[in-house]
């Protein structure tokens, strides 16, 4: 298992976090997979990117399911 609890623990941001999280939710802030407009479609093609991403960075198999949860601390 692989745990990140990073951005509990850092303050402050460096600056470049903070414009790229201002920027993604001006144009990206929805919830992906709870609708199917257009954003929310691009934002789950995004999270599936995360994921699949982070799976290969690891070295885990691709069929292998991941977990990721929020606010588990």
């Amino acid at each position: 298992m692989i745990y990140f609890d990073n951005a509990a623990t850092v303050w402050p941001k460096p600056e470049g976090v903070y414009k790229f999280m201002d920027e993604f939710f001006r144009t990206h802030g929805v919830n992906p997979g709870r609708s199917g407009y257009d954003l929310a479609v691009e934002a789950g093609s995004l999270l599936d990117k995360l994921v699949s991403g982070s799976r290969n960075s690891f070295g885990g198999d691709e069929d292998a399911p991941s977990v990721w949860c929020s606010a588990i601390t």
